[in-house]
């Protein structure tokens, strides 16, 4: 049984190895990040919270109720007189009242009550409008979101290409670290024959060891990175996982000019969304800065009620009928603040075209980017291959003792050099082409 168990707990430890170090694909990080990335969801928040705020206004267009309850201590008692025959005559009474009458009320606590209702007439246009403005917050936002979105898959796949290349770079590394021990086990038994100098070995167990620093350097820079995808993934960022294979990068076909990749940049890009609604936004702002203008009208009812009281007194007083409010001297200030609200939208005007011309020449920079990558990445590729073939022939050379220590160590310095520009012109072109397509503006 003891045995069973112990076999269970190691099958499962194993099992559970390679669950949290199983593939990650590239679409697969994207999609968890936009699942779990946090300041992604707070972006998405905002449109939630624009919702609320315009069901709010949306409720001015309904009468407002308002009550008001107060117990008062009168100052002084209510003292009060009804003259003779004020309230009329009668033909068979006369006069009414007969006599005068003297009222008096005590100066004890009373209550009143106030109750209030108001349907804006007047300043319906105007909430309409505050309406339209949060629509336009909420477009505002819709686009904010996109623009966070394409950030997003853009430093996820910079993240990613970097891991690729660097695991790319750490294998290249690690062959070189078996080409100088091989060099240095030739050269120690070239040592005991008396065939080189203690020097070679030397330099040679010298190249060795900076092979093996560089896969060290190599390997802690893509801990750093994972650990920087995992955190984009809102997840563990001690989670382990590996990435899949690179794969060949091109220029698009479709964009054989830059012209096209400039006119879609223009089409999709949020940023340009985003101008265009603010100048919309500002010329809204605008009709309802001139709307100060007029009057306010409403239709009222007002209430009150009184209690604890002479019964003589009217305990309900109800009125009903429509208010107007109206400032008619405002020393030039409505002037100014149209004034100020005219030149906002001039202001978001000028920011719109700013912006539609920094969309082109980023998109067409990052069409212009992406090809050269491409094309060194093919310069790379070639010097690569002629490296790698030279350090195998001066490695064949060097086992028969047709070729000198030296320069094997040339060829695979050569070779080292070499597999360092390829990397890093794989990695420019991984990140011109994430560039690329964030500068299109296109959801993908």
């Amino acid at each position: 049984m003891i045995r069973l168990s112990v076999l269970g707990f190691a099958i499962f430890a194993l099992v559970c190895e390679a669950c949290s170090a199983q593939e990650l694909t590239l679409e697969q990080a994207i999609q968890m990040a936009l699942q779990a990335n946090n300041a992604y969801k707070n972006a998405a928040l905002q449109s939630a919270e624009l919702d609320d705020k315009r069901a709010s206004i949306k409720t001015q267009l309904l009468p407002s109720a308002r009550v008001i309850g107060l117990g008062a201590q009168p100052l002084a008692p209510f003292n009060f007189s009804i003259a003779k025959g004020v309230l009329g005559m009668d033909s068979g009474l006369g006069m009414i009242p007969e006599q005068d009458v003297d009222l008096h009320t005590p100066a004890h606590p009373i209550g009143l009550v106030f109750v209030g209702v108001t349907q804006p007439l007047s300043g319906i246009p105007t909430i309409r409008k505050e309406l339209k403005l949060l629509d336009i917050d909420k477009q505002l936002a819709a686009e904010q979101l996109r623009r966070e979105r394409q950030t997003l898959i853009r430093d996820v796949r910079q993240v990613y290409y970097g891991i690729e290349t660097l695991e790319a770079s750490l294998r290249a590394a690690r062959e070189s670290v078996k080409l100088f021990q091989e060099v240095e086990r030739i050269t120690a038994q070239y040592v005991e024959k008396r065939q080189v100098l203690d020097i070679d070995f030397l330099e040679a167990q010298l190249h060795l060891a900076k092979a093996t620093a560089d896969v060290l350097d190599l390997d802690n820079q893509r801990h750093s990175l994972e650990e920087k995808l995992n955190f984009e993934l809102g997840r563990d960022i001690h989670m382990e996982f590996s990435v899949s294979a690179a794969c060949e990068v091109a220029v698009p076909e479709l964009l054989d000019e830059p012209k096209e990749a400039e006119q879609r940049a223009l089409t999709e890009r949020p940023e340009v969304h985003q101008a265009n609604l603010r100048w919309q936004q500002a010329q809204l702002q605008t009709h309802l800065t001139a709307a100060s203008y007029n009057p306010t009208i409403a239709a009222e009812f007002i209430g009150t009620e009184i209690a604890n009281v002479n019964a003589f007194l009217p305990r309900q007083v109800g009125v009903a009928g429509l208010s107007l409010s109206w400032e008619p001297f405002t020393w030039g200030r409505r002037r100014h603040d149209v004034a100020v609200a005219r030149m906002e939208a001039e202001r978001a005007a000028n920011a719109e075209q700013d912006v539609k011309s920094q969309v082109a020449m980023d998109a067409v920079e990052q069409w212009r980017r992406l090809k050269l990558a491409s094309a060194r990445l093919n310069v790379a590729d070639l010097s690569r291959k002629l490296a790698a073939e030279s350090l195998r022939v001066a490695q064949k050379q060097y086992s028969v003792e047709f070729a000198l220590l030296k320069t094997v160590l040339e060829a695979q310095s050569k070779l080292e050099a070499a597999n360092a520009d390829y990397q890093k012109a794989s990695g420019e072109l991984w990140s011109a082409r994430a560039d690329y397509e964030r500068a299109e503006g296109l959801d993908r």
